[in-house]
């Protein structure tokens, strides 16, 4: 695994246990050496991860001790939305360069005819298809993207070279109704079901957006659930 992303996968793990109960309310998690002997990284890394979890409200600091669980916010909800899900529970439908044509150009404020990334992905559960996404990128000629989204990151942690991550923010949308033709047939729904649509936009802190994805779910798949 690329060291870049090693903090996101402790903090992946660390708020999967929280949310399992693993961790309950004012219980104390691994101490940062634990976590870096665990996962074979240093602390200043350890600390990328808690970060993230203390800003999300999940973790808090006490001096001298170590990081406790807060007690849930139970008016906030957790939406389960992992872009590396277990291996085989995942494949690529499509890796291509396209240009962003109208609707595209609108969303990443670019022009018609500049060039993206495009990846399509299917995602399963218990060998049943369970969500149907597609990730579009401003293409850079020479900058290994796509290898590195393939390979190690989850959106938006793609940027996390090119940006600062806390310059980087995520606004995200969530509807129902009718998926494109190509969503339909991956997911096996009939044309007129009506699905769970997430829709997520990489921005950097002036609002520029540089990535745009959508994930559409299929209706047997449990995608929210309650923080508790």
């Amino acid at each position: 695994m690329d060291s870049s992303f090693v903090y996101q996968t402790i903090a992946n793990d660390l708020r999967n246990d929280i949310s399992l109960g693993k961790y309950g309310p004012d219980e104390m998690i691994p101490s940062e050496n634990t976590l870096a002997a665990k996962y074979k990284t240093s602390r200043v890394t350890v600390r990328k991860a808690l970060l993230i979890l203390e800003n999300e409200g999940l973790i808090r600091p006490q001096h001298g001790k170590g990081y406790f669980v807060l007690s849930p916010e139970y008016s906030r909800f957790q939406f389960d939305f992992i872009d590396k899900p277990e291996e085989g529970g995942m494949r690529y439908l499509e890796i291509n360069v396209m240009p962003a044509g109208k609707d595209l150009a609108e969303r990443l404020r670019t022009r018609e005819d500049t060039m993206l990334i495009v990846i399509r992905r299917l995602l399963s559960e218990d060998g049943l298809p369970s969500a149907y996404d597609e990730k579009y990128f401003l293409y850079v000629k020479g900058e290994p993207l796509i290898e590195r989204e393939i390979h190690f990151a989850e959106f938006p942690d793609v940027f996390a070279d090119t940006y600062v991550p806390r310059k980087l923010w995520t606004g995200m949308e969530i509807s129902v109704g009718p998926a494109p033709e190509r969503a339909v047939s991956a997911l096996g729904c009939t044309p007129d079901e009506k699905l769970l649509v997430v829709t997520r936009t990489v921005y950097t802190d002036e609002d520029t957006p540089v990535g745009f994805g959508q994930r559409w779910f299929a209706p047997h798949a449990g995608v929210i659930r309650a923080y508790a």
